[in-house]
């Protein structure tokens, strides 16, 4: 019997190899089935064609029936030796439902004593009939533990390849088609039969199958929920609620401020959505770096960091920020210009930008080339390290044409919090700063 469980692991572990793995799942199945009428091992090696490993002989019969002139073997009553259980001989612990001789089922080829051992020789012209009865309890060779091992180690690498579920039902149907096999032989070919066993392993085999194909036929009867694209806005819904927390406009009135930008033909959802994948930003990130190139929140978000910030504006100035600490670093130097609405701004920004003075960044638009910064009431030249390449998610590189502004080639964004030392002007006017 050992012998045929080691056939089972190799006919087992030659399916996985000539399907690649395919059929991993009805081969788990089928040695769990099989563990559950006795183990895979013990069906094998007891099939009348399975090579025999004599490991001992009958020592008793009756004392007044005989068969060819020895004594008749019987149930209960007869012992034997085998050397691989030394000790005590062992019991004859099976024999025929119909036939008794002295009170106890007559012993034939087949039969097991309570070692397990089979009896592998009889009478080659007296044959006795009838179903096997079991009379002492039988110690099986291959302990049960290792069988469900072997059937657990199936299950759980066919969940590996196949899925929890698949394995699970494999395994379920394995179960059921293997007592139910069982049943069926023993009915048409007898117990103990080798048509039982073949009947055993055939309804363990069509029973994972079916377990295994009805959990697939399942799955793919589940409706799977539409994926939602990343550049959609309902796949940012943290992104929304912090612009509805820091301007006050409703879900409704955000959204609208969208609908008018595909009317008038920026398709931000692909734009957003390229950009999230190309640089694995969540979508939350991705429109908040877009949304923030937009007329949406910028101008007042920048006026409220100047201030020293919100309770209100953290959220999205987080969202922004964690979006810019995923895109790449532009060039060292950048350009920008500050428009200043009344003479009052003009003198406060003269005042803050003074030679010698420090000042610290919000969100600067900036770009690496003069060409593509506006010309504005102030124009600077800031060196740093920190400036962000957000072309790919800037709205005046990709739709500014649409409403008839001119259209950069670049756009770049410094976050805030970057200090500064304002060293002096330029030739030009140009007002230096250089990162601290």
């Amino acid at each position: 019997m050992m012998a045929g469980l080691i056939a089972g692991a190799l006919i087992g572990a030659a399916a996985v190899v000539v399907t690649g793995g395919a059929a991993l799942t009805l081969v788990a199945a089928a040695a769990a089935g099989a563990a559950a009428g006795g183990g895979l091992g013990e069906v094998l090696g007891t099939m009348s064609w399975a090579p025999r490993h004599v490991t001992g002989s009958l020592i008793s019969g009756s004392f007044n029936v005989f068969v060819n002139g020895r004594p008749a073997v019987r149930a209960h009553l007869s012992q034997g030796i085998c050397s691989d259980h030394p000790g005590s001989p062992q019991l004859v612990a099976q024999g025929s439902s119909t036939v008794f001789i002295n009170g106890q089922p007559a012993a034939r080829m087949e039969d097991m004593l309570t070692c397990s051992a089979v009896i592998s020789a009889g009478s080659p012209n007296v044959f006795i009939g009838g179903a096997t009865v079991t009379t002492d309890d039988i110690s099986p060779e291959i302990p049960a533990w290792v069988n469900w091992t072997m059937a657990a180690v199936g299950v759980a690498a066919a969940a590996v390849l196949a899925g929890p579920v698949v394995a699970a039902l494999g395994a379920f149907g394995g179960f059921v088609g293997g007592e139910g096999g069982a049943w069926i032989g023993g009915k048409i070919f007898g117990v103990g039969s080798d048509g039982q066993k073949w009947s055993m392993l055939g309804g363990s085999l069509l029973g994972g199958y079916a377990g295994a194909k009805g959990a697939g036929l399942a799955a793919r009867g589940v409706p799977k929920a539409p994926a939602i694209n990343p550049g959609e806005l309902t796949a940012a819904p943290d992104y929304l609620n912090a612009v509805s927390k820091f301007t006050g406009k409703s879900s409704a009135e955000i959204e609208g401020f969208y609908k008018q930008m595909n009317e008038q033909g920026a398709t931000y959802q692909e734009l957003v959505g390229k950009a999230v994948d190309k640089y694995g930003l969540t979508p939350d990130e991705g429109h908040a770096v877009f949304g923030y190139t937009t007329k949406l929140f910028y101008r007042d978000l920048n006026q409220t960091l100047l201030a020293g910030g919100s309770p209100e504006s953290k959220g999205l100035s987080s969202l922004i920020q964690s979006g810019l600490d995923k895109m790449p670093s532009s060039s060292p130097v950048q350009y920008r210009g500050w428009r200043l609405e009344d003479p009052e701004a003009l003198a406060k920004f003269d005042s803050d930008f003074a030679p010698g003075k420090t000042v610290e960044s919000n969100f600067w638009s900036t770009a690496p080339s003069e060409a593509d910064a506006y010309v504005a009431d102030r124009n600077v030249v800031i060196r740093t390290d920190q400036a962000k390449d957000i072309s790919d998610l800037a709205f005046g590189v990709h739709y500014h044409g649409l409403i008839g502004k001119p259209v950069y080639s670049s756009e770049t964004l410094i976050p805030p919090g970057v200090p500064f030392k304002v060293i002096g002007t330029d030739s030009a006017g140009r007002i230096i700063l250089e990162q601290l």
